[in-house]
């Protein structure tokens, strides 16, 4: 259903602007920006109302940056804000419940739109969640550089050649990383870092849990796990694309690969007694995949609920389910969106700064494929397929 209103959407050809001319700290001028939007939220089913426009520009004011895109990335989750019927919603969390004479915790998953966004943007929007722009001229008032490469937050709309961005909006991230790289830090690796320091004191020699981890958030976690002597039992649906995926995993990190239906499997019992007890799961999916999650997890251990941003289809509807009370597992919830909005721009720096470091140190492999903005009818459409194993990133070349 999704491809098909991807299909019957009809995007105009849309070519990058050229960039600005000249150098200097503080450049005032306007530029013609050419812009991907979409004018009205769709249902499943309906033609997504997308329009492309030439938009001119005003200079930046005080704390402002112009900005030229690099990269823009294309996530399913770039979909459902475009068919979103409501705001984003953090909904119940946890109940406790009775089923068949015994207790237990009731878990809603975190919805992925409130993972990474306080609320939806006003219409007219520009489309895409993630992107990252070099500063072509910054206010008067602004610390930003003309050079330095940004990460615009969730909502500003990266499918666009430039934009005017508040500098509270902009994170720096540095420029010694290809560009797709760059573009894609903001949600999924950085969701990962948050999940791996924000819940656990854990050591090397530790054990942790995960699902969905085909997904840039999952790929990310295993390589920042890695990187610290972290284990990771990585848990994934069974796809036809599965042993691929499981060798590039294990490529980079995972310690265990195992279908989330393999988990109940006497030999899984054998497997984890080979390794520290996990004390973190981190369930991006919910339904079946996290209640596998909650059969791997030590008593007394925590889960921490986030939402997926590459969770497609049915993976990403966030079916509620069961953890046996008797287990004692402590379940958290964590919204990037809440993080971003208590966090500095000095942890945000930080945080960009050292995921950017692991991939210039070759220590972070994302699969990524790029395409050219120019062909952003085709770019599209192959960014939300399901079930896709690569992130789709535009390139503005």
């Amino acid at each position: 259903e999704m491809l098909a209103s991807m299909r019957r959407a009809a995007l105009s050809s849309l070519a990058p602007a050229a960039g600005a001319a000249g150098n200097g700290a503080r450049r005032s001028m306007t530029v013609s920006a050419k812009t991907l939007k979409y004018t009205a939220r769709s249902r499943p089913g309906e033609t997504l109302n997308f329009s492309v426009e030439d938009q001119t520009l005003p200079p930046p004011s005080s704390k402002q940056a112009l900005v030229r895109f690099l990269a823009a990335a294309i996530s399913p989750s770039d979909y459902r804000v475009m068919m979103a019927s409501s705001e984003p919603s953090k909904g119940v969390g946890v109940r406790e419940v009775s089923q068949r004479f015994a207790k237990a915790q009731a878990v809603t998953p975190v919805d992925p739109l409130a993972g990474a966004l306080n609320s939806l943007p006003s219409l007219p929007a520009v489309g895409g969640l993630e992107g990252v722009a070099v500063v072509e001229s910054a206010g008067p008032g602004s610390s930003l550089k003309v050079g330095d490469w940004v990460i615009p937050a969730p909502g500003v709309g990266s499918w666009t050649t430039h934009a005017v961005v508040d500098e509270a909006l902009l994170t720096p991230v540095p420029s010694n990383i290809p560009c797709e790289y760059a573009a894609v830090l903001g949600i999924a690796p950085a969701t990962a870092y948050r999940l791996l320091a924000d819940f656990a004191s854990l050591k090397a020699g530790d054990t942790v849990v995960l699902n969905g981890a085909n997904t840039l958030t999952g790929q990310a976690l295993i390589q920042l796990a890695a990187s610290r002597g972290i284990k990771t039992v990585a848990v994934l649906l069974q796809t036809p694309s599965f042993s691929d995926i499981s060798s590039h995993l294990k490529a980079i990190g995972a310690t265990v690969v195992i279908a989330d239906h393999a988990v109940k499997l006497f030999q899984m019992k054998e497997l984890m007694s080979e390794l520290a007890p996990p004390m973190l799961a981190l369930d991006g999916m919910g339904g079946e995949s996290a209640r596998a999650l909650s059969r791997l997890l030590a008593k007394g251990g925590t889960m921490v609920c986030h939402g997926d941003v590459d969770l497609s289809g049915k993976d990403a509807a966030g079916e509620d389910f069961m953890i046996p009370a008797e287990k004692g597992v402590v379940v958290k919830r964590f919204y990037l969106s809440e993080w971003a909005g208590a966090a500095s721009a000095a942890d945000k720096a930080k945080m960009m700064s050292e995921l950017a470091g692991l991939v210039a140190a070759g220590k972070m492999s994302l699969l990524l494929e790029r395409m050219s903005f120019t062909n952003h009818q085709l770019a599209l459409r192959k960014g939300w397929e399901m079930m896709r194993d690569r992130r789709l990133v535009m390139t503005f070349d």
